[in-house]
């Protein structure tokens, strides 16, 4: 089974790690790209998801072709040169191999729609009619397993995505099909396989309905599966190569078996118990606290139990389909650095071979989204639907402003209201910055030190500092005072990284500070206008006097006027209050829906607030007051100590952003603060 036992394997998932042409995609010279980076990590293995040709349903684990590659990632030359270039540093190439079904796009699916039984027999189909399933098996995407072709007059197998038909490994032309899939890529010099969900390949000799579960005990570790795995090792040559199965549900007597080297099946699995140890009554969309007890038990009997039948465990925290395990196991916040540590000497002091998800290396969180449609995941999509359906209810109050209540007020308590704006210091990390520069003469980089030395920031602030994590709340703001979704791509979004020392001392001069503020404006009953930017805002408003890490949303309703909701923004207990009324309301109306919710947006709902939207704005830029004098009708200027003789500061009138660079026009601009009429 190859020398695997002292190798650390590293997974790439081509299409999100390194994008060589900018297209907004990875592929596969980007991998090439990073082959010295690989080596210096002491990567021996490099697992790559698929980048097969597919539909891209289930992000390439629906593979239209086993043996090309997606024009999206690349080209074969390009492949063979990864291959050939890893070779060189002694990087081995190891490929997903998805046997268990194929895309309904494949060939072969595509030929047994059309009549052809040798492909009908490729696939497990079942005679009936439409209003009588085969059996109750529930898909593992949520649904049924089955699916009906009214011009087959039959139903075929799906335990995955309806797109992802199961092949038939009871028929030896399949098996032998996918023994020609892995020859083709070891004549390629591909040095080993990981086997997706291979412990379902083989299907029960009669089909019966599952009254106590969703039918996984019928297939789950089938009946021909151990003979199957070792006519495909032995047949296809790949005895001496690197291979991993993953296996669903499994039990450990049987991965004993699978791995065992008298066995000749498999070098190692995954198995996933350990990951279910956050899941509520052992529903994966019901999370809890992680039961930390269980999952060392857990490790112990799988680390004792392949030990003692000579079996061996791929050990792992996360990969393609599981969350970020220093955002699930670890303290992010707080103690991310020494969460990563933890967690990373946890696995490569284990018995096994240790498996690094890509961007695990640095630490990688979760990316928290803040809304279901930035996921592409199709087993996610349908769950929401599914929960959505079934009316079950789902709150988010702590999503935007932590212990501040904002979700309700502006569902409820503005339902007489027609909101006709919203603004708000949606980050704690950016408002304590900026308070230091404002109060304290501190320099940008010395408040950020300080913020991530108080635990106020992250190692990587970038989220925070340039108004990603502001830009998110805004769309939730949005879309709930409003009713259609907004989406963060549509937010014009700036951070606080250009403000100045300078910046803070002329608007001071002017009797204002500078926050981050997100802002929202109603233009009519279909378009609105949202952005993220640092903002002047002047003494009196009641946004000004929000210090340190506090946050305040003010929301101007056409009845009530101007309200602020002010509070802490962040931190566990104000947070945790939020969570735990989201969670007493929930239980409240178990019987009835209880959502917050918007409809769907579209391309043109969010509007250039550049051209819509007129404002007065600070300007800072090399050049004399006369020729400020020459470009604008009505301006404020403004002075700081040690003020250049060669620099101007002024606040113009109200106008649009576009409407101010022209009149700018070549001046040499050293920066543009928006001023907010909130």
């Amino acid at each position: 089974m190859g020398n695997f036992k002292n190798k650390v394997v590293y997974q790439v998932y081509p299409k999100s790690f390194c994008d060589s042409n900018g297209d907004g995609e990875g592929d596969l010279k980007g991998i090439t790209s990073k082959l010295d980076y690989l080596q210096e990590l002491g990567v021996e293995l490099l697992w790559s998801t698929p980048f097969f040709p597919s539909p891209q349903r289930d992000n390439g684990y629906d593979v239209s072709d086993y043996c090309a590659v997606d024009p999206r990632f690349g080209t074969m030359e390009e492949l063979e040169e990864l291959i050939a270039e890893a070779d060189k540093r002694n990087i081995g190439l190891m490929f997903d191999m998805v046997f268990n079904h194929t895309s309904t796009e494949h060939e072969w699916f595509q030929k047994a729609l059309a009549g052809d039984e040798k492909y009908q027999n490729y696939y497990i189909f079942k005679d009936g009619t439409p209003d009588k399933i085969p059996t109750n098996w529930a898909s593992k995407f949520g649904g049924p397993a089955w699916e009906y072709v009214p011009s087959l007059g039959k139903w075929y197998l799906h335990l995955f995505d309806v797109t992802q038909a199961d092949l038939n490994w009871e028929n030896p032309e399949v098996r032998e099909e996918l023994k020609n899939v892995l020859r083709f890529w070891k004549t390629k010099g591909v040095k080993g396989f990981r086997f997706d969900v291979v412990n379902l390949i083989s299907k029960p000799e009669i089909f019966e309905n599952d009254y106590i579960g969703d039918g996984r005990r019928f297939y789950t570790d089938g009946r021909h599966v151990h003979e199957f795995l070792k006519e495909m090792v032995r047949d296809a040559g790949i005895a001496d190569m690197t291979t991993v199965g993953e296996m669903s549900s499994t039990r450990l007597d049987n991965c004993v078996r699978y791995t065992a080297p008298k066995e000749q099946e498999l070098s190692m699995v995954f198995s996933f118990h350990h990951l279910k140890v956050d899941y509520k009554d052992g529903d994966k969309w019901s999370l809890m606290a992680a039961d930390l007890m269980k999952l060392k038990d857990l490790f112990c009997t799988w680390q004792e139990g392949m030990q003692a039948e000579d079996g061996w465990n791929a050990v792992f925290w996360c990969n393609h389909d599981q969350p970020r395990g220093v955002s699930r196991f670890g303290n992010e916040d707080k103690y991310w650095k020494e969460s990563a540590k933890m967690l990373a000497a946890a696995i490569h002091l284990m018995r096994g071979t240790p498996y690094i998800y890509q961007g695990e290396e640095i630490g990688m969180t979760n990316p928290h989204y803040t809304s279901i449609d930035q996921y592409r995941d199709v087993e996610s999509l349908n769950y929401y639907r599914i929960l959505m359906e079934n009316g079950v209810n789902y709150l988010f109050e702590a999503s935007v402003g932590g212990g501040i209540p904002i979700i309700r007020p502006l569902s409820q308590c503005f339902a007489a209201n027609n909101i006709m704006g919203i603004a708000g210091i949606l980050n704690g990390t950016t408002n304590f910055i900026l308070t230091k520069m404002i109060e304290d003469d501190m320099s940008f980089e010395d408040a950020l030190h300080m913020a991530q030395e108080n635990g106020y920031a992250e190692k990587d602030p970038t989220a925070d500092v340039e108004g990603h994590d502001a830009c998110r709340k805004v769309c939730i703001l949005a879309s709930l005072a409003f009713g259609k979704h907004v989406y963060p791509s549509q937010v014009e979004t700036e951070g606080i990284s250009n403000i100045t020392l300078e910046d803070v001392s002329y608007i001071h001069s002017a009797n204002g500070v500078i926050k981050l503020l997100g802002q929202i404006e109603y233009i009519s009953d279909d378009k609105i206008a949202a952005f993220v930017s640092p903002a002047v805002v002047y003494n009196g408003s009641q946004l000004a006097s929000v210090r340190d890490v506090f946050n305040a949303i003010l929301v101007r309703g056409d009845a009530v006027g101007d309200v602020c909701f002010y509070g802490r923004g962040a931190g566990k207990l104000p947070t945790a209050s939020a969570v735990v009324a989201d969670m007493a309301d929930c239980i409240k109306h178990m019987n009835r829906r209880k959502i917050f919710g918007w409809g769907p947006g579209d391309e043109n709902y969010v509007v250039d607030y550049k051209s819509s939207i007129s404002m007065p704005f600070y300007v800072r830029a090399k050049m004399a007051a006369q020729e400020v004098l020459n470009k604008f009708d009505d301006v404020k200027f403004l002075s700081r100590k040690g003020q250049p003789s060669d620099e101007v500061a002024f606040i113009t009138d109200a106008m649009t952003e576009n409407e101010l660079r022209e009149k700018l026009g070549d001046a040499n601009v050293i920066n543009i603060i928006k001023v907010t009429n909130y």
